[in-house]
């Protein structure tokens, strides 16, 4: 089976998000950023998250993102503004082909807090410039 952004796209097309409430929880959101290598195979933007102490994600592999700030009109924005300080790379050069269900982590070390997940799509593979957060 061969993926492709237009399978993606119209698998994700008609379907909705089953977005989570829970009551006082911290909102943030990721960006799950696909674009196609020169042999046209996905590749899928991924991040290893800088080591600090105290820091409930340190050390691991994540999709680029982080919680929701007061200038972000939307968790869509969230993901967009978290990626392009992280990696780089401008999702309002791609498309966004649809969202995933949200995400509840379960850790003694974080308060509640609810994820969003965006699926978007780039033509091509673009440069990565890492943040220190990275």
């Amino acid at each position: 089976m061969h993926i492709t952004i237009d399978s993606i796209r119209n698998a994700l097309e008609d379907r909705s998000a089953v977005e989570a409430s829970v009551a006082g929880a911290l909102e943030a959101a990721v960006a799950l950023t696909m674009a196609p290598d020169a042999g046209g195979r996905l590749s899928i933007l991924l991040i290893k998250r800088a080591e600090r102490a105290g820091d409930p994600w340190s050390g691991q592999m994540a999709l680029p993102g982080g919680r929701r700030d007061r200038v972000d009109a939307t968790l869509e924005e969230t993901a967009r503004r978290e990626t392009l300080e992280e990696t780089g790379v401008d999702l309002l050069r791609g498309v966004r082909l649809g969202v995933l269900d949200d995400l509840r982590p379960q850790s003694r070390h974080l308060p509640p807090l609810v994820v969003r997940p965006y699926v978007f799509a780039l033509t091509d593979r673009p440069p990565i410039t890492a943040s220190d957060e990275v």
